[in-house]
């Protein structure tokens, strides 16, 4: 998934943004792009993934707060707008590579099953495994319908929780209503398409600049290009994950942890810095304070995180095809205090919050021939090249499905084969939902969801010294 990590105020805002100016939604104007060397890169490693847990399928879990809204009503918005979602009616075509219009069947693409009263949590984690559809777009609909007769309410509380530590029930598994599943394949779209076919299917009516997840990228100045060229060459090898004990495995814990978004805020406020940062610190110190216990071999050892930067202009709002760039940072390890750590994490990710390296990654991304990226892109994910990865999204608009309010939404985030965990967290109607997807082969894995959230309300100043 991608993330907007620069620091814009106007994007953070508390309070959802005023009614958008209804306007007919229009299809994209001219061809679909060609398929770009993410696209290529992610379809082959899906189809090498030694096991399911390693596939690329990517999702949301919206849960609703109301009556479950009929499977019927789902399939005819869908089927009215998919014409203007070419992220809906495209699948990729290898040889050679194109994306070629494939007209998605709603009987077969958006389907319902009951929901008992078990956890939500081991259903998605099923869903994540199934494969998506071969030969038409690689999407599906899912309404995970509550059974009348299950014990959990039928409602989800409207307010924000204080703070819920993931674990494999999770708060996916404190659900209290139905859930619409949206599922797809990381190669058709990343973190902001999603989010942008999400607010264009169930949003209000809204403009493509108006999205979530896109922006306007600034023009490339000589100077500027200069000085961001060194964050392109990435790093070295990364042999802290490789243990003879504790080899990775291609298996996944699937988990989450929930805090107010405001806790994030404060913390930022408090920091000088933006809301991503805090969520990287949470995640360096988890990390970090796991390792101690855990993983000596990385206790002593900077934490290399790579973050999809988001270069989706409104153009691109819902175009097939991935529009983001991975660039690494080294966040500081060891035994450190949260509040030192993250003045660490501020300066490691000063070319996030860069509006002109924005402009630089995209003039790198095209200026190079696929073929060329395709073949630097497959040594950097190389064994012993893999890190952790982490994406920070944040939806502004509120969606509605079928006249039924989305309370919450939880992400579902993918960990390709080699990776030994990512982290994805959407901020939604004030709260911060996180998904750790974590090779099972790390000892003790299922404390990060905790410490993640332990993390950030010390950095609030709401958790006391937990240095």
């Amino acid at each position: 998934m991608t993330t907007d990590t620069t620091r814009d105020p106007a994007r953070e805002r508390a309070q959802p943004p005023g009614p958008a100016v209804p306007e007919p939604v229009t299809p994209p104007q001219g061809p679909v792009p060609a398929p770009n060397f993410v696209d290529l890169l992610f379809h082959g490693l899906h189809d090498a993934a030694p096991h399911p847990d390693a596939g690329f399928t990517i999702g949301v879990a919206l849960h609703l707060e109301g009556p479950t809204p009929e499977l019927a009503l789902i399939r005819e918005r869908v089927a009215a707008l998919a014409p203007v979602l070419p992220a809906l009616t495209h699948r990729l075509r290898q040889h050679p590579p194109a994306w070629v219009p494939a007209e998605p069947d709603p009987e077969r693409h958006i389907t319902e099953r009951p929901l008992g009263p078990g956890p939500v949590a081991a259903v998605l984690e099923e869903l994540l495994r199934e494969p998506l559809p071969a030969d038409a777009p690689p999407w599906r609909l899912v309404l995970l319908r509550r059974e009348p007769s299950a014990s959990t309410p039928t409602s989800t509380p409207t307010s924000t929780p204080e703070s819920t530590p993931g674990s494999d029930g999770g708060p996916a598994g404190s659900g209290s209503g139905s859930v619409l599943v949206y599922l797809t394949h990381h190669g058709l779209q990343d973190g902001g398409g999603l989010i942008s076919v999400l607010e264009t299917l169930f949003g209000p009516p809204l403009r493509p600049s108006q999205l979530s997840i896109t922006a306007r990228l600034p023009r490339l100045r000589r100077r500027e290009a200069r000085g961001s060229l060194s964050s392109l060459t990435g790093g070295g090898r990364i042999p802290m994950w490789r243990s003879r004990s504790h080899p990775l495995s291609a298996e996944r814990h699937l988990l989450w942890a929930e805090l107010p978004l405001a806790r994030l805020r404060e913390a930022a406020r408090a920091g000088d810095c933006g809301a991503n940062d805090i969520h990287l610190a949470a995640v360096a110190h988890a990390v970090a304070g796991w390792a101690a216990e855990h993983w000596p071999r990385a206790a002593h050892l900077p934490v290399p995180v790579f973050v999809p930067v988001s270069l989706r202009t409104p153009e691109e709002a819902v175009v097939p095809g991935n529009r983001c760039f991975p660039v690494r940072v080294d966040l500081p390890g060891g035994a450190l205090a949260a509040a030192r750590r993250l003045e660490g994490t501020v300066r490691a990710t000063a070319p996030l919050r860069s509006v002109s390296h924005r402009a630089v990654l995209h003039r790198f991304s095209t200026a190079l021939p696929t073929w060329l990226h395709l073949r630097l892109a497959r040594f950097a994910t190389r064994p012993g090249r893999m890190s952790i990865g982490s994406s920070f999204l944040l939806m502004r608009h509120r969606l509605t499905v079928g006249g039924t309010p989305v309370a919450r939404v939880e992400p579902m985030m993918f960990c390709p084969d080699g990776t030994p965990m990512t982290v994805s967290l959407i901020a939604y109607r004030g709260i911060a939902s996180v998904c750790f997807r974590i090779d099972r082969a790390l000892p003790g894995a299922e404390t990060l969801p905790d410490r993640w959230a332990r993390a950030v309300e010390e950095l609030a100043g709401g958790a006391g010294d937990r240095g």
